[in-house]
């Protein structure tokens, strides 16, 4: 057993002896082998090529520059031909004013003229009309109010006559005095279409009046009232007054 065991041994021992001299010995064939290349193959192979590149960005910038000065000498003979276009236009602006500078003004100041003639002539027309119509219609007010009053008066006085003539007896024995107010209507023959009254005493003396005026014949009113009016309503005074 004894000897097996250093028979394994020195086999392994001498495996791995063999083993480190075949490891030297094929590195030793790889350094042999990198050193067998030239380094003049490498330089065969450097790229060449570098400088045509910078020679394109050259043309390009140069091509670049020279468009630009040609775009600005074309601005530059195009800015002055329209120069010359307005300036020529400005004086021929110039010369048409000079010949004729205060035409169109005189003008304007004319047809401004004849505008506010006739305004002013049309508002005085219209304030003379409202003027004429106004003074016509306080004309007729006047008129109706006057024919009016001289109607009233003519009826209170014939009115006053009756009741004084037609005194209640019993009012006469008391004493009793007064003043009855009545509204009457009239249409435009003169016929009573309404009775009312603001005051209702004395009693006897309100329905002596209230009698009075029905039995009364009133005269035509004026055909004027009845222009503007379909009735006439006025008021009369009615005096009991002893003596």
């Amino acid at each position: 057993m004894i000897r097996l065991n250093q028979l394994f041994i020195a086999s392994g021992l001498s495996l791995m002896i063999h083993s480190f001299f075949i490891y030297q010995f094929e590195e030793s064939k790889k350094v042999e082998e990198i050193y067998v290349v030239d380094l003049s193959s490498h330089k065969e192979f450097k790229p060449k090529e570098i400088p045509k590149k910078k020679t394109k960005k050259v043309n390009n910038q140069l091509n670049k520059k020279t468009l630009k000065k040609e775009e600005i000498k074309k601005e530059k003979d195009v800015i002055p031909i329209k120069k010359k276009e307005i300036k020529k236009e400005i004086k021929e602006i110039e010369t048409k004013n000079q010949i004729n500078p205060e035409k169109p003004k005189i003008i304007e100041k004319k047809k401004v003229k004849k505008i506010e003639k006739v305004e002013s002539n049309e508002r005085n027309k219209f304030s003379l009309g409202q003027k004429k119509s106004t003074a016509n219609n306080n004309a007729k007010k006047l008129l109706i109010d006057q024919k009016i009053k001289s109607f009233l008066i003519q009826i209170s006085e014939e009115i006053n006559k009756i009741a004084m003539r037609s005194y209640p007896i019993q009012s006469i024995k008391r004493r009793e005095q007064g003043t009855i107010i009545a509204v009457i209507v009239l249409n435009a023959n003169g016929n009573l279409l309404d009775i009312s009254f603001e005051n209702r005493r004395p009693r006897r003396l309100h329905e002596k009046t209230k009698e009075i005026i029905k039995n009364y014949k009133f005269p035509k009113p004026p055909s004027l009232i009845f222009e503007t009016k379909e009735t006439l309503k006025i008021k009369i005074p009615v005096n009991f007054i002893l003596r």
